[in-house]
């Protein structure tokens, strides 16, 4: 059973590996990428609201904390599309916990109504932070000037 699931999460990376390859059409592999963007959102929520029963409203935020990070280090260090910003995405993830863990702490200690409350006020938070420091952060007013989804190869 343990050789059937290394396998198939084998032939799964290359699947992944492959696919830019095999369909080099810019509008699939967007598609491609955003499916893969919300399956991760997806589980995420799967995975906290399924084993823990509280509803979470302001998961979205830390994951578009560690896509705001991944972009800014991209444009940083002059990373090009491609396969080279996946290397960033563990320290996107850390980055995004760094954030996470602090309003964990505090929100995982209350119970129903006021979790609720404190993750839609986490929310609201980052989102007016953003509208006021969001021109010095990306140097433009609705997000980065030139969003680039899609492979190039």
């Amino acid at each position: 059973m343990k050789i059937v699931r290394i396998s198939g999460l084998i032939i799964l990376l290359a699947a992944f590996i492959a696919f830019p390859l095999v369909f080099s059409d810019q509008e699939t592999t967007t598609i491609a990428v955003f499916t893969l963007f919300f399956a991760a959102a997806a589980s995420g929520w799967n995975i906290f609201s399924g084993y823990t029963g509280y509803i979470a409203l302001g998961h979205a935020v830390y994951f578009g904390i560690g896509a705001y990070a991944m972009a800014l280090l991209c444009q940083a260090w002059n990373i090009p599309a491609g396969y080279a910003p996946f290397f960033l995405l563990p320290l996107t993830g850390l980055i995004a916990a760094a954030f996470a863990v602090p309003f964990g702490w505090i929100a995982l200690r209350t119970r129903r109504h006021t979790f609720v409350v404190i993750t839609i006020a986490t929310f609201f938070i980052m989102q007016l932070n953003y509208a006021t420091h969001g021109l010095q952060l990306t140097l433009h007013y609705s997000g980065f000037g030139r969003a680039q989804f899609a492979y190039t190869i």
